[in-house]
């Protein structure tokens, strides 16, 4: 079995995944049965999502056969997981199961927000955001400290999540630990 897939789509996306199945056997007879299903994650299948194909031949080739199912990535983001299920009625030995994981993210550059306030003993504070972030992408903490060094603290989370791996962010990522005690 062979399956083809994106290994990331945006939200929104439309694509197909195409299945391939091949009997090399001559000795078997019948039919295998193959179905593709989403296990979870932010995905939907449209379409034909179970085929069956024949097994072995009289000509002594491999038998080969493809099925295509549309799939579009929900408004979320996350992994989406699915799996292609097969099995040949009368032989509980020949059948299986692959997993396929394709990453649903955002169609977004990393964007972040920093709020801080002063607030009096007793009083309150309300933060919110106006900006519509993309579910499953926000990630948010509250420190609530008396000192004043911590206003730094959200732009040195920034840099410590820095998602990219060129030396000039991998040394700027670890910059803040070298100056963490001064």
């Amino acid at each position: 079995m062979e399956a083809a897939a994106p290994r990331a789509v945006a939200p929104g996306d439309s694509f197909e995944i195409s299945l391939k199945a091949f009997s090399l056997a001559d000795s078997l007879t019948g039919s295998a049965d193959i179905g593709l299903e989403v296990e979870e994650g932010p995905l939907s299948l449209t379409g034909e999502r179970k085929t069956s194909i024949p097994l072995g031949g009289r000509d002594g080739g491999p038998k080969t056969h493809s099925l295509i199912v549309t799939a579009a990535a929900g408004p979320g983001a996350g992994i989406a997981r699915l799996s292609v299920n097969v099995s040949v009625p009368g032989r509980e030995d020949l059948a299986f199961s692959k997993r396929l994981e394709i990453a649903v993210r955002p169609p977004y550059p990393r964007t972040g927000q920093t709020r801080s306030a002063l607030i009096p003993s007793g009083g309150k504070e309300t933060f919110s955001s106006s900006v519509p972030w993309v579910p499953g992408t926000v990630k948010s903490s509250l420190t609530v400290t008396r000192s004043p060094v911590f206003s730094v603290l959200p732009a040195l989370e920034y840099l410590r999540e820095y998602p990219y791996c060129c030396l000039e962010q991998t040394v700027s990522r670890a910059w803040p630990y070298l100056v963490l005690e001064e």
